[in-house]
């Protein structure tokens, strides 16, 4: 089964930057003017299972197969209390195909129909970035969109899937429409996808010597208090475990290795120095003052040469 060039979420060789890379190129083009950024409701729990059934037969003839996924599907569920939940419909998160069987199944609802609706509807000028269940569509213009925007609605209707429309926005959007906004006096809607907070700006290209506009990226700053709240946590309750110091490592670095990206230097910086206040202070609990000493003393070199990592702005 071939899934379509616009998905990157859950795929091997694809990741999240890559979407990221592909939505830059479609925003910096003249022609777009503005985004659909949908949020479909609790999608995982919501995917119908019958229509799921009938999509999966068309690729896999073994029904054996067929029926384990089924039945994987319908597994209870167990609750906090104890108690059983029957699945009639959703997959169960966690499971090792919950994030396959999501993916197939808005292939055939979403990127194959919109490949249709775009050559019929807006001569192919419309473009899709998907990762998992977080879309994006760029369209030429307001009216473009709206339309758009009435026909998805009816076309995930059709499926048993629906939007959460007090997330999903219509976004004015592109390098045109930024210098309009900023020659008229006002400041460009923003918009978070994968994490990142999604903010026109002014770069110098030094070759041609001009201002250009392009999107600039910062962490979402709702995600960016959660993760430091989580961490906080964690280093607290887990003071005087051998193991804080390579764990607060392990962290800082995966943090950095997706959220290190070009006009976020700022909010990284912020993130380190923060993490070395709160491992700072889960230190201090300790009783044993050597050991403190070169663990603070390890930790500072570690959370310090990060820095180091972030790569500057470029053109």
């Amino acid at each position: 089964m071939a899934i379509s060039d616009c998905s990157y979420g859950f795929r091997p060789g694809r990741n999240a930057h890559q979407a990221l890379a592909d939505l830059d190129k479609r925003l910096l083009k003249e022609s777009c003017k503005s985004v659909v950024d949908i949020d479909l409701k609790k999608y995982f729990n919501t995917i119908p299972h019958k229509p799921l059934g009938r999509i999966l037969q068309k690729k896999v003839k073994d029904r054996r197969l067929l029926y384990l996924i089924i039945k994987l599907l319908k597994t209870p569920t167990l609750n906090k209390d104890g108690t059983l939940q029957r699945n009639e419909v959703g997959s169960p998160q966690g499971s090792i195909l919950s994030p396959l069987l999501a993916n197939i199944y808005l292939h055939y609802v979403l990127d194959e129909w919109f490949v249709e609706v775009n050559k019929e509807s807006f001569r192919g000028t419309a473009h899709m970035v998907r990762y998992a269940d977080d879309v994006l569509f760029t369209l030429n213009s307001k009216e473009d969109a709206l339309n758009f925007h009435r026909i998805l609605v009816c076309r995930l209707d059709a499926f048993g899937l629906t939007l959460n429309e007090a997330k999903t926005r219509i976004i004015p959007c592109g390098s045109r429409v930024a210098r309009w906004y900023a020659n008229a006096g006002k400041k460009m809607p923003t918009f978070t996808f994968l994490g990142f907070m999604h903010i026109w700006g002014q770069s110098k290209n030094r070759k041609r010597n001009e201002m250009f506009w392009r999107m600039k990226r910062q962490t979402d700053p709702v995600r960016f208090r959660k993760k430091l709240s989580e961490i906080k946590v964690q280093l607290m309750k887990y003071s005087h475990n051998k193991n804080l110091i390579p764990y607060t490592i392990s962290v800082a670095r995966g943090y950095m290795n997706y959220f290190a990206v070009n006009d976020n230097k700022h909010r990284i910086g912020l993130f380190l120095h923060t993490v070395k206040r709160i491992l700072f202070r889960a230190l201090n609990k300790r009783s044993h003052e050597g050991e403190e000493a070169v663990c603070v003393n390890s930790a500072r070199t570690v959370l310090e040469g990060a820095r180091g990592e972030i790569p500057s702005s470029t053109d």
